[in-house]
């Protein structure tokens, strides 16, 4: 999730949105619905990227998850808990700074 943040540009909200039916691999891009505006767009990620997405894809895919951050019991996360997340991953890290 962090890596995505970092190497794509998204925002929260179209990290949260996005279904794994808009991620392809072989292209590696990502279609964004309706992001900032109101508008679809596509975003591109590096290669390095693709095998680690595609191992958490099909994790996503065998808990029959329709959404690329979803939590264990299907739910989508909220922009809350995406923040959440990276807060506690910066304190396990040493990062003091505000993340």
């Amino acid at each position: 999730m962090i890596k995505m943040l970092i190497f794509t540009g998204l925002r929260n909200i179209e990290l949260a949105r996005v279904r794994l039916q808009d991620v392809d691999l072989d292209q590696c891009h990502i279609r964004v619905v309706q992001g900032k505006g109101g508008r679809d767009r596509t975003v591109l990620f590096p290669t390095s990227l693709r095998g680690k997405l595609l191992q958490y894809m099909q994790g996503a895919q065998a808990r029959r998850a329709v959404h690329l951050c979803e939590s264990n019991r299907l739910g989508l996360y909220s922009t809350r808990r995406i923040r959440q997340l990276i807060h506690a991953y910066a304190q396990a890290a040493g990062i003091q700074k505000r993340v």
